[in-house]
């Protein structure tokens, strides 16, 4: 019987048996059935309908403590899936009883039920999503980079001083590392995070477990927890796991603990055979992306090209792994020594560049490589790295571990890879000459300056200082004798007056650390009146195995006023030569040059904008209105076929040039002169510039610049 069927029959009892009134009577005086009545039906089917809500959201908190024993992120997610639907469909219970006392509710009751389980189910993917994309954004936004400080040692004990792990970013930085992967919280390995947080790194903090699982390292853990308390932890990986012998069920526990403690991703790190085969299943199940060790074997072939192929088996293995979770390759690297064993720097930039060029990874497979720093202690490590008695173990870092400069020949190529907008090269060592002459007819002092091939001496650019005391530096990368194409003004000047306004005071060229080095001091001037003063500080070499001419260094200049300046400051130049309309030496008309324009990238609002120039007779200049703290200008060499006396057919090298400013204010400008369309004559110059009127105050300024020559044709 249903409640209105017994409210008729109590309306008019005497028209009905005596066993149907007294069960109306039982129905009608119930408490529930009364509270039910009571409500209105629009009210009861929204208070049913939010079962639909209410019961998923309680199971969300009791099933996240529950899948919290031994399961990853995404694995609880999904058992909260599992619990909303033994939920709803207790819910869905509830609201069939109630519906029992109306037919017409059925319709109601359906379609606010519906309504909460879609909103449910739709609030629980957003937050399976929103937890991997940020799993993914940390794992895919980061140059990560596996890093050993400096003066660590496990053999004798030894650790790093807190001065020298800042020494160790600073490097980094310099080649253009943004995430660094650690192995222990021990003594002061456990300050790493907080000193990659001062120079802006992320962190994948690493703990150090024994490999039988003997016991947990406590203090280890506590270090973790109290780095995530200060935020400068962003995933945890316990254990970088080199045994076959994983005892999963430990591991997943000590996991849970730190996941439970943090927050944040926590995933274990084992050779790519850990995730395959019987014991596979259990090592995909705990973590919350995969970490797998995918470097090539090294110790069985010096030969690049077959480490680099086994690899890329190896990345395409993980590939595999990442149909349910991100991966996050490990310990992609190949030794620079020792030359005994037929290992070499030219090889390790062979191995990387091979393997950039052969190596494809889907979306949600990530490489990071190994190592930072070389790590000399590995070559005596045989007792505590069983796998790694190899003495090439000792020589993966792409910094020497000196640290006095980034020698290794990859470690430029590493940058490019990277796409960089930052003014940092780094300078090859080699043994270097300077050679001082002066041309009698233009008085121009130049250092010419030499790099050693064998028994010869390669001349690779020339650093050339005026009587009207202007200072350029002039590339010549390739063994084109001809092949002078550009020079570099590496000094400021105002407005129109020209690279000739400089005013270079004192240029000293020295050999140190076998870099060449140019330190140079100057005004700027304005008629008869000194606006200003600068300092230049620059190295220079040649990359031998590359063939490219490289410069980075760094300019401060100081207004002697702070307003009043009229003309834009041009902070460096780059002249060459572009040929419209002339005759070639082919025959006919046609344009040539030492250059065919220019390209340049900036940054605005966070976005890498790309930008190109070809200047023409009746399109000869270009002052973009867009500002930014860096600008990277290429100009591209050309094969010049002017025509003339002798032989003019020459190649011209392509010059890359970037700048860094400490303020947002850099612009561009670019101009063709028309008037000098010859052959001998540079005349078109592309500046970097800041932007100046008689309004705008003059503060010291700092830049940074980097540049790199080489010949394409």
């Amino acid at each position: 019987m249903r409640l209105h069927q017994a409210q008729e029959i109590i309306k008019n009892p005497h028209s009905h048996p005596i066993s149907d009134v007294t069960k109306a009577v039982a129905i009608t005086t119930s408490p529930w059935r009364r509270f039910i009545a009571s409500i209105p039906l629009p009210s009861q089917s929204l208070l049913f309908g939010l079962m639909g809500f209410v019961l998923p959201g309680a199971w969300s908190l009791i099933s996240r403590e529950i899948a919290h024993v031994s399961l990853s992120t995404l694995d609880r997610l999904w058992c909260e899936e599992v619990g909303f639907i033994i939920f709803a469909l207790t819910g869905l219970l509830f609201i069939i009883l109630w519906s029992r006392f109306s037919k017409q509710r059925w319709l109601i009751t359906f379609s606010v039920l519906t309504l909460a389980s879609t909103a449910a189910v739709v609030w629980i993917e957003k937050r399976r999503n929103d937890e991997q994309s940020q799993l993914v954004d940390l794992l895919s936004g980061e140059n990560w980079m596996a890093y050993d400080p400096v003066g660590f040692n496990p053999l004798s004990g030894s650790f790093p001083t807190k001065d020298s792990i800042r020494e160790d970013f600073k490097a980094m930085k310099k080649l253009g590392v943004t995430g660094v992967i650690t192995f222990g919280m021990e003594n002061t390995l456990g300050e790493i995070p907080y000193i990659a947080s001062e120079f802006g790194f992320k962190v994948i903090a690493g703990l150090s477990v024994p490999d039988d699982f003997r016991f947990k390292p406590e203090a280890e853990f506590v270090k973790a927890i109290e780095a995530n308390e200060a935020g400068v932890v962003d995933a945890f990986c316990v254990g970088h796991i080199r045994g076959e012998l994983i005892e999963f069920d430990t591991l997943a526990q000590w996991m849970t603990q730190l996941r439970n403690a943090t927050g944040k991703p926590v995933t274990f790190s084992a050779p790519i055979a850990a995730y395959s085969g019987q014991r596979s299943k259990r090592a995909r199940e705990i973590g919350d992306w995969y970490f797998p060790d995918v470097g090539g074997a090294w110790q069985l072939s010096n030969d690049p090209s077959e480490v680099v192929k086994q690899t890329r088996d190896n990345c395409f293995r993980a590939v595999e792994l990442s149909e349910d979770k991100p991966v996050l390759c490990k310990m992609i690297g190949y030794p620079s020594g020792p030359a005994s064993m037929g290992f070499s720097p030219q090889k390790q930039r062979e191995f990387f560049l091979n393997f950039w060029r052969s190596t494809s990874l889907p979306f949600h497979v990530f490489p990071s490589y190994a190592f930072a720093f070389d790590r000399r202690f590995v070559t005596h490590a045989a007792s505590i790295f069983p796998d790694q008695r190899h003495p090439a173990g000792a020589y993966l870092g792409l910094i020497d571990d000196s640290r006095q400069r980034l020698q290794k020949a990859v470690a430029n190529d590493f940058r490019r890879h990277w796409g960089l907008l930052s003014a940092s090269l780094v300078v090859p060592a080699a043994d270097y000459s300077i050679v001082r002459t002066v041309d009698a007819d233009t008085g121009n002092v130049e250092h010419r300056l030499h790099v050693s091939q064998g028994d010869d001496k390669f001349h690779f650019g020339s650093v050339v200082r005026t009587p009207a005391g202007a200072m350029n530096f002039r590339p010549h990368p390739s063994d084109d004798p001809d092949g002078w194409g550009a020079s570099i003004y590496m000094t400021p000047f105002f407005g129109q007056l020209g690279a000739d306004a400089c005013g270079v005071d004192d240029v000293d060229l020295t050999i140190r650390d076998q870099v060449i080095h140019i330190t140079s001091t100057g005004s700027t001037v304005v008629g008869n009146d000194t606006r200003g003063h600068w300092e230049l500080q620059c190295e220079l070499g040649y990359d031998t195995s590359a063939r490219h001419v490289i410069g980075t260094g760094s300019l401060q200049w100081k207004p002697e006023l702070t307003e009043g300046f009229v003309g834009d400051l041009s902070v460096l130049r780059i002249s060459t030569n572009v040929l419209c309309d002339v005759e070639l030496d082919s025959g006919g008309m046609g344009d040539t040059g030492d250059s065919t324009g220019m390209s340049w990238s900036y940054l605005k609002d966070g976005l890498r904008i790309n930008q190109s120039f070809l200047p023409t007779m009746k399109n000869n200049a270009t002052f973009p209105q867009d500002q930014s703290t860096a600008i990277e200008i290429f100009i591209h060499g050309n094969l010049n076929r002017a025509a003339g006396d002798g032989p003019r057919s020459k190649r011209t090298p392509d010059i890359r040039l970037l700048l860094e400013s400490d303020r947002a204010d850099l612009a561009i400008g670019a101009q063709y002169d028309t008037e000098r369309n010859s052959f001998e004559q540079d005349n078109f110059g592309v500046t970097p510039l800041i932007r100046v009127d008689s309004s705008k105050e003059m503060a010291d300024r700092h830049f940074y610049f980097s540049f790199e020559s080489q010949n394409s044709l």
